[in-house]
């Protein structure tokens, strides 16, 4: 292989695999400027690109483009902040971050310290996590996130799921699951805080994410997940299928295998790092989104009425905090690209203390006060589409995501669970009522 990234004096490099191909090198200075090369090999291969942004038709690539596709596949926020503390990791120290962290990011690639190599070891029934195993093990990422080591600088576990809620990669096989390690993780698990901030999230995702999917949008498959509270009481996880990996036959030990897709966030596709995924910090917004859209979609028509349902929806159930992170494109095995299923729809006006200004604006309009007709025009004059033609649709979307959000939640109350998660879901509705009739107002003439 011929890489030919000059070694600098206190640089680190990194080895970075396309599932277990390798791809190329990364390379980290001091001042924390990021370069990628591709292996020479690996080009003439024509294998796919690590990036949208990075194509593996052009050998180097440099920080403008490197860094922020790079900073985008970590954490962000307090798990950010509670990992960096932990490790004596000094601000902005994103080579140590990748060394910690870079083993199974979102999608399809592994990035490793120069010299390693992806291991996928396999799952013995044996190892299983017992159902007191992994609520102490959803306790204490709360505490040490991803199960990173803070022991004598030493690497643990080497995942990482951007977001700033606390999340467990693991694989889970029928009713089995197992702490994913070395292996592609084929779930993810967000345990309930342990402090008690933002009660309910756990049903709040979950009744939100069935209801988009019952609305008609494509949604990430979710469930609920029995574990133990801090107190060893009876609660419940949400468990969420990967949408970026595939099951194949391994045509050498003809055993079942997990292999990861390729899949970029918005910011990603714009060069942006996560400290700007709010439009109003200079992020991407419903322009850029559609432009995506247009350039790079299989079928471009489809996802537009897509981002169109998902705005609605997300309008409708008060998500307010639908901003750039939380729209990818997934690339598949044949290269085709689509936008992903949806993630992290959440029914953010259930808690008062969130701000309810708008992640991606609807034209001028930053929050539903100010959401009105004109800045809906605004908004399709933006991305250069006819309001008056999907008009009528769009009171569709609204009126399926009210219904979903109703037969959710009034299956919900009838379930086993405590008194205020069952309020709480009875608010999510009423908030969407209320929701939906700001939209029908607007949208009706």
């Amino acid at each position: 292989m011929n890489t030919d990234l000059p070694k600098v004096s206190g640089s680190k490099i990194f080895d970075v695999y396309f599932n277990d191909v390798f791809v190329g090198k990364l390379n980290i200075d001091l001042a924390m400027r990021m370069s990628f090369i591709y292996d020479d090999i690996y080009m003439e291969q024509k294998g796919p690109s690590i990036s949208l942004t990075i194509p593996s038709n052009i050998k180097q690539h440099e920080d403008d483009i490197v860094f922020p596709f790079i900073e985008n596949l970590l954490p962000e926020g307090e798990i950010r902040t509670l990992i960096q503390g932990q490790n004596k990791i000094e601000e902005g120290n994103f080579a140590r971050f990748i060394e910690l962290l870079g083993g199974d990011v979102a999608g399809a690639l592994s990035i490793q310290l120069e010299g390693d190599s992806p291991k996928f070891e396999e799952i013995e029934e044996e190892n299983e996590l017992s159902r007191s195993a992994l609520s102490q093990l959803l306790l204490d990422i709360q505490d040490r996130p991803f199960n990173v080591s803070t022991q004598k600088g030493e690497v643990g576990n080497r995942l990482s799921l951007a977001g700033a809620q606390n999340k467990l990669p693991v694989i889970h096989k029928g009713d089995l699951t197992f702490e994913a390690k070395d292996a592609p993780s084929t779930h993810i698990i967000k345990p309930a805080r342990k402090d008690e901030r933002f009660k309910s999230l756990v049903y709040n995702e979950y009744i939100c994410m069935r209801a988009a999917k019952l609305a008609g949008i494509n949604t990430a498959e979710v469930s609920l997940l029995e574990v133990n509270d801090a107190g060893r009481n009876e609660s419940d996880a949400l468990l969420i299928e990967r949408y970026d990996r595939v099951s194949l036959i391994d045509p050498e030990s003809e055993k079942e295998v997990t292999q990861r897709l390729q899949q970029e966030d918005l910011c990603q596709l714009c060069s942006i790092p996560s400290t700007m995924k709010y439009e109003v910090s200079g992020g991407p917004g419903f322009k850029e989104l559609f432009s995506k859209v247009n350039q790079f979609s299989l079928v471009p028509v489809k996802d537009d009425i897509e981002v169109f349902r998902r705005l609605i929806f997300s309008l409708v159930i008060g998500n307010y905090d639908a901003h750039a992170k939380n729209f990818s494109f997934l690339i598949s095995e044949d290269g085709s690209i689509t936008l992903s299923p949806a993630y992290d729809l959440v029914c953010t006006a259930l808690y008062e203390e969130l701000d309810t200004t708008f992640a991606m604006l609807v034209g001028e309009a930053n929050d539903l006060e100010s959401f009105d007709e004109e800045a809906l025009r605004q908004l399709f004059d933006t991305i250069q589409k006819k309001y008056n033609t999907i008009r009528k649709q769009l009171i569709k979307y609204a009126d399926l995501s009210l219904k979903a959000v109703s037969d959710v939640v009034a299956e919900f109350v009838e379930g086993d669970y405590y008194q205020t998660d069952i309020d709480s879901a009875e608010r999510i509705f009423q908030i969407a009522k209320a929701n939906h009739k700001v939209v029908i107002e607007v949208l009706k003439p």
